[in-house]
């Protein structure tokens, strides 16, 4: 008896230590394993404001805006700022810069400026079109690079992930009728129209073809045909001249298996583009699993003298006698 004790007050010091153990390596992990967040983060370095600058210019007249930059970091940081041109492809504004038109009217008053810590300053942009200009929209992104010095070597700065700034202009009155004559949604479609449950992929398309850019607003009404209906505001998105955006969503539906969708896309001026779809929702592999045990559960009960007979026919045992 005293053996047994003996064992069982052994066996729980062992535990306590095993756990003590698990408790020490986790605090250390905790402490020294875990990296630690850089000041220097590229996403987190600067702060830039306003990122899209949407501006009506006027030909021979000179347009300012000033770009509002802020030093997240505990270091100072040299700002270079250039500019770049502008095109939307793949749905990122930043990536496959051209040159453009604006770009030649854009001076930056001072391209290279030192932020303290945890400070902010600002840099002018003067936009001057030629008196000759025509009337389009024209675009450009205004590139701000973080830089900071080495202390390990002092002639080898570093480099951070640069921010751009967006200037989306327009020169000419925009006439939001022709404008919503030139912009078509397309392929406004679930990705199938039979959902086993929810939620419903739905995917569209709005293609620009009017000679400046604009806002794209859409919103979804979904009409259940039992239950209340439900509007969903999505995404704003800036679309350029000759430039289509796409849109997914999932909408998330209870209560009915019949569902209408309508899509509107405001696009400025009250003017708004107007198309519609469907979908079911039912449970159609469970539907058809059900359907076919209760059909077997029939025949296993009311016709089983049939299908014993079926049966002896086929393996030629059957008398008719």
């Amino acid at each position: 008896m005293e053996m047994l004790k003996f064992r069982h007050i052994s066996n729980c010091i062992n535990k306590y230590k095993y756990i003590k153990h698990i408790i020490i390596f986790s605090l250390f992990f905790i402490v020294f394993a875990i990296p630690k967040k850089s000041s220097f983060a590229a996403n987190q370095s600067i702060k830039v404001s306003p990122i899209i600058n949407e501006l009506q210019l006027t030909p021979g007249q000179t347009t300012s805006i000033n770009l509002n930059i802020e030093n997240l970091s505990d270091a100072s940081l040299g700002i270079h700022a250039e500019i770049s041109g502008l095109d939307e492809t793949n749905q990122n504004i930043f990536t496959d810069q051209h040159p453009s038109a604006l770009m030649d009217w854009t001076t930056i008053g001072s391209p290279d400026i030192i932020l303290d810590p945890i400070s902010q300053k600002s840099i002018s942009i003067a936009i001057t079109p030629p008196k000759n200009a025509k009337e389009s929209g024209y675009y450009e992104t205004i590139f701000l690079t973080p830089i900071i010095s080495s202390k390990k070597e002092p002639g080898s700065p570093t480099v951070l992930t640069r921010i751009g700034a967006i200037v989306l202009a327009t020169i000419g009155e925009t006439n939001y009728n022709d404008l919503a004559k030139k912009v078509n949604v397309k392929d406004f479609k679930p990705d199938k129209y039979i959902f086993e449950k929810s939620p419903a992929i739905l995917t569209f398309s709005v293609e620009n073809k009017y000679f400046t850019h604009f806002t794209a607003k859409p919103f979804l009404t979904i009409k259940p045909l039992f239950g209340k209906e439900q509007t969903i505001f999505l995404e704003e998105k800036h679309i350029l001249p000759g430039v289509s955006k796409s849109w997914e969503l999932e909408v998330k539906t209870e209560k009915s298996f019949f569902y209408q969708a309508q899509l509107a896309v405001s696009v400025g001026g009250g003017n708004q583009i107007l198309t519609g779809t469907w979908f079911f929702v039912f449970p159609y592999k469970l539907i058809f699993i059900l359907i076919l045990s209760l059909g077997i559960l029939y025949f296993a009960i009311f016709k089983r003298g049939r299908i014993k007979r079926a049966v002896l026919i086929l393996i030629g045992k059957h008398n008719d006698t």
